[in-house]
């Protein structure tokens, strides 16, 4: 689509010069064309009445209005395409607008309305569109409950900078601190430190939570002795906590140290708020409690459903914890023994071996040198002598080696 030379005239002169309040286009022969040019009256909202009185809006005809505001190269794109109009005129003008944005300079328009009728191009539509750009945008619930944890977070901060503290649990020690897990931890309340000194004894339960109304405040919801049977009802219904336990399991012996649990929940009830307030705060709290309390967790459980977490629930994650299969003792065999000098081999085997027969090993006094066989000169300390094989012939097993392997498997017997 190709722009009369008049629109860009008209668009591109001063201000001083020509002085513009809007400028209407058509399409006409695909080519846009100069409808009529308005100069200014008042101000800018004052003379959106201009459009009314000068603009011949037809409730038919589509059109672009290019409406200059205050400041130099600063317009309005509005595009008018009635209800009224043919479906070609509205594919026509809805296709053609990005080429005449661009043939006139993107940069140049700094805000766009899309009017579907008279009413839209009044000075009082044009208050409401401004009063619609500067209003927040509208928000979710979880968009809602994060914008509330960042005002906590920066009330939080702004606190702990003024004490000059850090705001934290003893300096904020630990990898994630603060409401959002960043700069700061949550501040204990008087008797935590204690109640959490309880869990080196076996069945010590201790519930945590965090303060609706301070989100930065951890406060003791529960402290007291209970078991895995009645673990579930020390779990409010509708709320998040933090739950500590001591188990102990039954076949280890008293003096062992307890396993701690620790137990998030949060039920589905819960307020998006707190919900995120939570899972953020896991890690900081955990690290903490091992870096001032000393007690180091031993298994994490996160669940939704507090009314789930039955004795045989929790069993079931702390059986992996407990060892079923000790380690069993290597006892190391009994090395064979030297044979001592003067001893023949075949009876050395028989001494330690405990056979009274002959050993199996027993050769012949005499046999030809050379075959590979013991001849009956004897060595130096009176046992057989073998000379070295020839040819393919295999050298049968010594004495000494009989001796060894039977010391052997008498050791592992």
């Amino acid at each position: 689509m190709g722009v009369q030379q008049s629109i860009l005239q008209a668009f591109n002169g001063s201000p001083a010069s020509t002085p513009v309040r809007f400028i209407k286009v058509s399409i006409q022969d695909e080519q846009a064309v100069l409808a009529t040019s308005v100069p200014p009256r008042g101000s800018v909202k004052e003379d959106f009445a201009l459009i009314e009185e000068n603009a011949q809006i037809s409730i038919t005809e589509p059109c672009y209005l290019l409406y200059r505001l205050d400041g130099n190269n600063a317009w309005l794109f509005i595009t008018y395409v009635p209800d009224a109009a043919k479906v070609r005129d509205k594919m026509l003008y809805s296709s053609s607008k990005s080429r005449l944005v661009k043939a006139l300079g993107e940069t140049n328009f700094t805000d766009t309305i899309h009017a579907t009728s008279p009413s839209d191009l009044t000075p009082r539509a044009y208050e409401l569109h401004l009063a619609a750009l500067a209003a927040p945008k509208p928000l979710t619930e979880k968009e809602k409950a994060m914008a509330e944890v960042r005002a906590a977070e920066y009330e939080a901060s702004k606190e702990g900078s003024m004490r000059g503290t850090g705001g934290g649990v003893r300096g904020g020690a630990g990898p994630l601190s603060g409401v959002m897990g960043v700069g700061k931890g949550l501040v204990w309340a008087e008797g935590i430190e204690q109640a959490l000194e309880g869990l080196k004894q076996d069945g010590k339960l201790v519930g945590l939570t965090i303060d609706p109304k301070s989100p930065t405040n951890l406060t003791l919801a529960v402290n007291e002795s209970s078991t895995l049977a009645l673990f579930h009802t020390h779990l409010p219904p509708s709320s998040p906590q933090y739950t500590f336990f001591s188990y102990r399991p039954t076949d280890a012996s008293a003096e062992s140290t307890p396993i701690v649990l620790f137990v998030y929940t949060c039920p589905p009830k819960s307020p998006i708020k707190m919900r995120m307030i939570y899972s953020s705060s896991v890690g900081s709290l955990v690290a903490n409690v091992k870096t001032k309390v000393g007690i180091e967790v031993g298994k994490k459980i996160e669940s939704s459903e507090p009314d789930s977490l039955t004795e045989s629930e929790l069993l079931s994650e702390i059986k992996p914890l407990i060892s079923t299969n000790p380690i069993r003792s290597f006892s190391v065999p009994t090395p064979a023994p030297t044979r001592p000098s003067g001893v023949a081999p075949n009876a050395f085997a028989s001494s330690f071996s405990g056979s009274t027969t002959e050993s199996t090993n027993t050769l012949p006094s005499s046999m030809p040198l050379g075959s590979g066989q013991p001849t009956s000169s004897g060595g130096p300390n009176g046992g057989n002598t073998f000379a070295r094989p020839r040819g393919p012939a295999r050298r049968p097993v010594g004495g000494r080696v009989a001796a060894a392997r039977s010391a052997f498997e008498a050791a592992n017997q």
